[in-house]
This record gives structure tokens, C-alpha cells and sequence, in this order.
């Protein structure tokens, strides 16, 4: 910034985009990580062996990982519904409802991401008739960060309790307390594995969050692109007097 050339004050336009940029980003984030998580069992592979499950639970790897694969495909939300079923495991009726409230919050999540995108599209599409202030950019990016860092600092601090606070705000019953005599599976998914689970939401947003900033450094470089060349011009043309 040239001295004396002040920095216009940040209009309510601009915060309202900004937040509205952060929100929609924060949703097409999530849904992006929660995609890679449900179509890819990369992470689950990966846990397998780093918490040892198969000695910890007497079953061999592939029964584990047919397991997890029949819970993960009845969870996609876009397929039709079936009676919940594992093929080698027993399970309860109150585990079976967890699962059906697991499938359709994640039918919530994709669908909000999926509009999120849309608006997103529209939102960019619209910023090259009419580019949205740089700041804008900066404030989806903070906004986002904002919404992250209070679920950050609560894995830091104690991600069992953290974890055990997530599952009594997004489910309606305490069916998520699993009792392994009567369900299994659940010792098969360790709240480890969630925690690393956390970490992937947390690495999107992270990335959703930089790629905002990146977004505003790069509008802000054309403003004094531009700027400059405006000055410029000034400066050659001849004054009348």
C-alpha cells in the first residue's frame, strides 16, 4: 500500500459474503472428507495394523474387513435401504438404530455438501461479473478457522471427551454406547480409529481454510496490479493547466 492511500473499511456486503464463503466451504470440506473416509478404506487399512485389531479381537483380517466393508456400504445413503446385517458378527436392535441415525446423517452431510457446492459455483461465477472484495476471501478463511479451532482444541485436550460430547449432540439416544458382548463390531472400531477419523475432517478444513487465503493473496496481488497500473497511467497523462 502506497503512504496515504488508506484501506477502505470492510462494507457489510463483504463480511456477509465472507461468512456465507466460509460456512458453504466448511460443508463441501466436510462432506469432501467424509466421502474419502466412506469410499476409501485407506485409514481403516492403516489401523488395522497400527492398533493390532486382529490379535486384539481373535478374528482374522479379512473377517474384519468384510465387516467393516458390509457396515460401510449400508451406510451409503444413496442406495436402498436394507435390514441392517454383518456377515459373521452378531449385533443388537439398539445398535442396528444407531447405525439407521448413522446413515442418515450422513445422507445430511452429503446432501448440505452438495449444496454447499452448488452455491459455491454460483457464488464464483458471479465473482467474475462482479469480483468480490479480497477481503471476503479472508473472512471465509478466518470464519472457517474459527469454526475449527474449538473442535481442535477439544481433541487436544481430551478426545475421549470430546468424542463422547459428539455423539450426545448429533444423536437423540445413548444407543452410540455399545456393549461388545452384544455388539461386536464395535471392537472392531476403536475410538482411536475415530480419532484419526477427526483428524482427516480436521486436515479438509485446515486445507479449505488455505486455499481461501490463498484465493484473497491472489486478488489482493491484481488489486495493486492493477492499482499500479491505474497510477501509471496518472502519471503519463498530461495535465492540462
Amino acid at each position: 500500500m502506497r503512504p496515504g492511500r488508506q484501506c477502505a473499511p470492510l462494507t457489510g456486503r463483504s463480511l456477509a459474503y465472507g461468512v456465507f464463503l466460509g460456512v458453504c466451504t466448511l460443508l463441501v470440506c466436510t462432506a469432501a472428507a467424509l466421502l474419502a473416509l466412506h469410499l476409501c478404506d485407506w485409514l481403516y487399512r492403516y489401523d488395522l495394523r497400527a492398533l493390532e485389531l486382529a490379535q486384539k479381537t481373535g478374528l482374522d483380517e479379512q473377517v474384519i474387513l468384510r465387516n467393516y466393508h458390509a457396515v460401510m456400504r449400508w451406510l451409503w445413503p444413496f442406495s436402498p435401504q436394507q435390514p441392517f446385517s454383518l456377515p459373521d458378527l452378531a449385533f443388537s436392535e439398539q445398535g442396528a438404530i444407531h447405525f439407521a441415525d448413522c446413515r442418515r446423517l450422513f445422507g445430511l452431510v452429503y446432501a448440505a455438501g452438495a449444496l454447499c457446492a452448488a452455491a459455491l459455483a454460483l457464488l464464483l461465477r458471479a465473482d467474475r461479473r462482479r469480483p468480490l472484495d479480497r477481503r471476503a476471501f479472508f473472512t471465509a478463511a478466518l470464519t472457517l478457522l474459527l469454526c475449527l479451532a474449538p473442535v481442535g482444541a477439544a481433541m487436544a485436550a481430551d478426545a475421549s471427551g470430546a468424542f463422547v460430547l459428539f455423539h450426545k449432540l448429533l444423536f437423540r439416544n445413548d444407543y452410540w454406547q455399545f456393549d461388545p458382548a452384544k455388539d461386536p463390531i464395535i471392537r472392531l472400531l476403536p475410538e482411536q480409529f475415530f480419532y484419526h477419523c477427526a483428524g482427516v475432517f480436521l486436515a479438509a478444513w485446515l486445507l479449505g481454510a488455505a486455499l481461501l487465503w490463498a484465493a484473497g493473496k491472489r486478488r489482493l496481488r491484481k488489486d495493486r496490479q492493477r492499482q499500479a497500473g491505474e497510477d501509471s497511467d496518472s502519471v503519463k497523462t498530461p495535465q492540462k493547466h
